[in-house]
């Protein structure tokens, strides 16, 4: 190939499409049975782009694709044996440098496939090509968005169109599948597994659709319609997780069964409680389970945003399998829970230039705003000029101007203390992004500014820059701490 150049979980989900599903994919040809082993080989050339990287994903589910490795590309090339936790979707995320922002190539792998892939660094989503064993699923992905047409949308047609959509719906979903199995029974070999799967975003892809065909022309409400199509969906396989129609299906499924439940009058912990208990008498699978929970604390966190719904984010952080979520529901927490203007600053730890400890309460008695910059950011070190004018400016009033630094090594921290002379109160927080101090005040971007009242209160997560507003609140800071108290959390 030329490069590139510069409701019963036991029942079958292809009962689905009416008895059609359940005997296509039977009909492809089956591949010889031989020996295989758990491993997939990726290899392949990258035109333009001498050295470089890709991060290899494992697709578990729209949320949690954690990193199996890192995949380095030298002198334009690249090989790598990876031992499969599954048979399913990987991705490969393509940095031109480590500053980019990755472009990803969706790939199948399969066990005993040997994938080879060429692209062309600067356009890789326009010139990839694919060959070897396993290219024709990996080519099938790549595709697939020029022959798979979404359905329009169908909520705002009139009842009798709707009643006609139903069966066009249905057709097109048949197509479909008809197309996969013609196009499978072509090839030499393919996988199983891969045609399963596809068949799964088949039949999931119209399946919100059709559900909302179903509750229009019923003119009722999802506990009232107990059509066919919704008893026989097999909500309940977690190998499916890695398909998002499927995924994004379950959430539509348990909010349409459990949306009832929630009304502002009622306590969120009660609302959450009841929606989690739906979820754990429905579900097998730890891994769904764990799916659709994060899901239902991070919608009650963000809409009610109080300490009310402690206890079943205790409970779920507790007992979660999946580190991703865990995080995700700690971190929506901290961001409309427990930390907001108002509320009392974490109480985490720095270093100073020479190695003693030094934590956020040592500072109370004054108001505090904190620099918070890294050595690689140019906005943070143009800014430094005007906040060390306002430390002079302020100097004796009663604020105290605290820099800490969020580079991943303090070496280069320290490196640019002593290149830019800098003085006054220097600390740094270590392992930037992932430090405790960055997730505390959910530190994702830089510059970011904090000011802080002599009691240790939060009167601006996100405060101006020095060459913004911030004189406006350093000259009336008791006004601005009393607002942020009074409108924040208690």
């Amino acid at each position: 190939m030329l490069l590139a150049s510069c409701s019963k979980q036991e029942t079958s989900l292809r009962s689905v499409s009416n008895v059609l599903a359940s005997s296509l994919i039977s009909k492809v040809k089956k591949p010889k049975i031989i020996e295989l082993k758990k491993t997939a080989l990726l290899t392949g050339k990258v035109e333009c782009q001498k050295s470089s990287f890709f991060l290899l994903h494992d697709i578990v589910d729209p949320v949690h694709q954690p990193i199996v490795d890192t995949i380095q590309i030298a002198d334009g090339s690249f090989r790598y044996e990876a031992e499969l936790n599954k048979q399913g979707y990987y991705a490969l995320d393509f940095y031109w440098n480590k500053k980019s922002d990755p472009k990803r190539l969706n790939v199948f792998l399969g066990h005993s496939d040997s994938l080879w892939i060429t692209f062309n660094g600067k356009k890789p989503l326009k010139t990839r090509q694919v060959s070897g064993r396993g290219e024709y699923e990996t080519q099938y992905i790549w595709d697939k968005s020029s022959y798979k047409k979404a359905y329009p949308r169908t909520k705002q047609v009139s009842k009798k169109e709707k009643t006609l959509a139903r069966a066009d719906l249905d057709s097109i979903r048949e197509r479909q599948l008809r197309s996969l199995v013609a196009w499978a029974d072509t090839l030499d070999h393919i996988s199983p597994t891969f045609l399963d799967l596809e068949e799964t975003d088949i039949l999931y892809s119209f399946a919100q659709e059709r559900l909302d065909l179903e509750e229009a022309i019923a003119e009722k409400t999802f506990e009232e319609v107990k059509t066919k199509f919704v008893r026989n969906l097999n909500l309940g396989k977690s190998s499916n997780m890695q398909v998002q129609s499927y995924a994004d299906f379950l959430l539509a499924y348990r909010e349409a069964k459990t949306g009832s439940f929630t009304n502002l009058s009622r306590p969120p912990s009660d609302i959450a409680r009841e929606k989690i208990e739906f979820v754990d008498k429905k579900y097998k699978s730890s891994h769904i389970r764990d799916y659709l929970k994060r899901d239902i604390l991070i919608s009650m966190i963000k809409l009610d945003g109080s300490m009310l719904i402690n206890d079943p984010v205790s409970k779920y952080t507790r007992n979660v399998k999946h580190d991703i979520y865990r995080d995700e529901v700690i971190e929506a927490y901290i961001k409309h829970v427990y930390i907001q203007d108002g509320m009392l600053a974490p109480d985490v730890t720095f270093m100073d230039a020479d190695s003693n400890k030094v934590s956020i309460s040592d500072w109370r008695g004054k108001y505090v705003y904190i620099d918070i910059w890294a050595s690689w950011c140019v906005q943070c070190l143009n800014q430094m000029p005007a906040f060390k004018q306002l430390e002079r400016d302020y100097a004796g009033k009663g604020i105290r101007f605290v820099s800490i630094n969020v580079d991943d090594h303090p070496a280069r921290w320290k490196a640019r203390l002593k290149a830019s002379a800098m003085s006054g109160k220097q600390y740094h927080a270590s392992g930037g992004y992932k430090s405790d101090f960055a997730k505390a005040f959910l530190i994702k971007s830089l510059p970011r500014y904090i000011l802080l009242d002599p009691d240790g209160i939060i009167v601006a997560l996100d405060a101006p820059r020095p060459t913004s507003s911030i004189r406006a609140m350093l000259d009336n800071p008791d006004v601005f701490a009393h607002a942020s108290k009074y409108g924040g959390q208690q």
